[in-house]
């Protein structure tokens, strides 16, 4: 009987760490899906680079007509597959000097990223940045990161420059696919540059009851087949 009340144990062990989530982790996304409004140039500052780990290589969305992107009747944007279902627990941006001023960070789960530019009500809102200045841009590597939002903690920081307001959802969001979207540049810039966004997230997939439940009779079948032999 203890013999058996053990075997049991170990096997509820196994089963709560095969379905427990994962913890926060960094995302590598260097290689993943990325999609931009424009692109001004597509080897030198291309759309990937925002999210290839290095801070020396950067995007650059086309420019807008002339005074359109300031007065923040022209958005621009930028979005990437996450790789699977995640909840977003922090974000960091190191932004270039035509950084966003007017501009919100949003998620969306499912198999297709609704277009920003046609259907933008479809992403979820997880922060929105108001009156960004641009003093002190260009500064990269130094400072690496402008802007900071810790989603766990429910806070924005901004290394560089000054922000009129800041909303940031305490938890953070869920999805599959993260977009900045800038309605207004920080300064008299007709586009959009950013080098580098890191993404800290958790993993929101888990074993379904009836993986679980599999493999806790398969764990049972191989240790009773292990008993027999035994004997």
């Amino acid at each position: 009987m203890k013999n058996c009340t053990m075997l049991l144990s170990l096997v509820a062990m196994v089963v709560l760490a095969a379905g427990a989530a994962a913890p926060a982790a960094l995302i590598d996304l260097s290689g993943q899906t990325v999609t931009a409004e424009s692109e001004l140039d597509t080897i030198n500052w291309n759309k990937e680079h925002v999210f290839d780990n290095d801070h020396a290589t950067r995007w650059v969305g086309g420019y807008a007509p002339q005074n359109e992107y300031p007065a923040g009747t022209h958005s621009r944007w930028i979005y990437v597959d996450l790789g699977a279902s995640y909840e977003i627990d922090k974000v960091e941006i190191d932004m270039e000097t035509a950084a966003p001023g007017d501009y919100t960070l949003r998620v969306y789960d499912g198999a297709t990223a609704p277009d920003p530019d046609t259907d933008l009500g479809s992403w979820t809102t997880i922060a929105t940045i108001t009156g960004r200045s641009d003093a002190g841009y260009g500064a990269s590597p130094d400072p690496v990161w402008d802007e900071t939002f810790d989603f766990d903690a429910g806070t924005h920081t901004s290394h560089l420059g000054t922000v009129i307001s800041a909303s940031v959802v305490s938890g953070g969001g869920t999805g599959n696919w993260l977009l900045l979207h800038s309605t207004k540049s920080s300064g008299n810039y007709d586009g959009l540059s950013l080098w580098e966004m890191d993404v800290t997230a958790t993993a929101t997939a888990v074993p379904e009851p009836s993986t679980l439940a599999l493999a806790a009779f398969g764990l049972l079948g191989l240790i009773g087949f292990g008993r027999r032999r035994k004997r």
